[in-house]
């Protein structure tokens, strides 16, 4: 998912509910595997189904 800030990352994320039950998710951890890309690996609280969110910030240029 695109994002402009990594600011609105978990935010995203807490936002989200699991695919299969519809329960919150609970952040496990928060990674930059390279510049410019973020991992969200969560579980849910409900049913313990993982999930990893993946996130590319893109640079916005000033004039």
């Amino acid at each position: 998912m695109p994002v402009t800030t990594t600011a609105v990352i978990e935010p995203r994320v807490k936002a989200a509910h699991c695919p299969h039950c519809g329960g919150e998710f609970r952040l496990l951890d928060h990674e930059a595997p390279a510049p410019a890309i973020r991992r969200v690996d969560v579980m849910c609280r409900q049913c313990s189904a993982p999930r990893s969110f993946w996130f590319r910030v893109l640079r916005t240029e000033l004039n």
